[in-house]
């Protein structure tokens, strides 16, 4: 789902802060944030973009229930809004702007043709930063790791899949 909020003008500084303090990094060399957030049992992943004036939510995950997006973005919107201007935001601020659309986890444009799934880091990206290279992806660093030390090693969590469906202990 895509949400957008009239914000107005803010400092990109001021925005990067609250967005940090909520649990947001930096993605895209500055094109936006990212947060993996629960809500009732649901992982939900929400990418924020900020242009003229307006903050963009995305949330590109459709097995996550429209209401429950909805909670989570209004929540967010809310407190930024306050944040921003010292007053609760008025409802009409928050708006719908599309069931959903591709995007670039990356960059956070639009994505017309065909997204590229990362094997390491499972995240979606257009032709320009399919690579893990081009897109800093997280999983890179234990693969590197592993060549500089002599070792492979895998990530703790995909070990533990891996021992989970084989049986294993």
């Amino acid at each position: 789902m895509v949400f957008t909020m009239l914000l107005g003008e803010v400092s990109g500084s001021s925005l990067n802060a609250f967005l940090q303090e909520c649990g947001f990094i930096e993605v895209g060399d500055g094109a936006g944030w990212r947060a993996d957030l629960e809500e009732e049992g649901y992982a939900i992943k929400v990418f924020v973009k900020y242009e003229e004036g307006k903050v963009k939510f995305l949330l590109p995950e459709p097995s996550v229930p429209a209401e429950i997006n909805e909670r989570v973005v209004r929540r967010i919107a809310s407190e930024l809004y306050e944040h921003v201007h010292g007053v609760e935001m008025p409802p009409e601020k928050l708006k719908v702007e599309a069931a959903t659309y591709s995007f670039c986890y990356y960059c956070l444009k639009p994505v017309r043709e065909l997204l590229f799934k990362c094997r390491r880091c499972g995240g979606r990206y257009c032709s320009q930063h399919r690579l893990p290279e081009r897109h800093k992806c997280p999983g890179i660093s234990y693969v590197k790791a592993a060549f500089e030390g002599g070792e492979k090693r895998e990530p703790e969590a995909k070990r533990e899949m891996v021992v989970k469906r084989h049986g294993g202990g």
